[in-house]
C-alpha cells in the first residue's frame, strides 16, 4: 500500500504544475479561515498532516507539517523558512488539518478510528479533515482544486 507521505508528495507535484497556484492557495486558506472564524479559534499554532496549499498562506504564528517527504519539506522551507517539521513530540496545536484523503490510508476501520483519535489528541481547539474518498473515485470524477 502507498504511504500517505508519498501520496502527499504527489499532491505537491500536481500543485507545482498547476497554472493557478495562487488561486488554489487563496481558496484553501479562505476555507480554513472561515472555519476558524466560525469556531472562534486563534491562529497561534497549526499542524498540517501532509501537503496542503493553505500552508503557504497560513496566518498561524507556528506552522508545522508532518507526513510529508523530505523533498516536499525542503520545497516548503524554501517558500517559508518558518515552517517546521513535526516529529511526534508531545505537544498540541490550536488547529490540526488532515485533508487530501488522509483517513482513507487506514488499513481498517479500527485503524481509521485510531487515526482520528490521534488527530484529536493533538488539537487544542479544532481538527479539520475530509472524508470523501477521492483515492478510490473514478478518474473522470476527480477534480484537482
Amino acid at each position: 500500500m502507498v504511504k500517505f507521505n508519498s501520496y502527499s508528495d504527489v499532491i505537491l507535484d500536481a500543485f507545482c504544475l498547476h497554472n493557478k497556484r495562487k488561486e488554489i492557495v487563496d481558496r484553501k486558506q479562505e476555507i480554513l479561515t472561515k472555519v476558524s472564524e466560525h469556531y472562534n479559534t486563534g491562529h497561534g499554532s497549526i499542524l498540517f498532516v501532509g501537503f496542503n496549499p493553505a500552508i503557504l498562506n497560513s496566518p498561524a504564528i507556528e506552522i508545522f507539517v508532518t507526513e510529508i517527504g523530505a523533498r516536499a519539506f525542503e520545497w516548503l522551507k524554501e517558500q517559508n523558512p518558518n515552517i517546521q517539521l513535526y516529529s511526534n513530540e508531545n505537544r498540541k496545536f490550536d488547529t490540526v488539518v488532515a485533508c487530501d484523503e488522509y483517513l482513507t490510508f487506514a488499513e481498517s476501520e479500527e485503524e481509521q478510528k485510531q487515526m482520528i483519535i490521534g488527530l484529536c489528541n493533538m488539537a487544542n481547539s479544532l481538527v479539520i479533515t475530509t472524508v470523501k474518498d477521492y483515492k478510490n473515485q473514478e478518474f473522470k470524477d476527480r477534480e484537482y482544486s
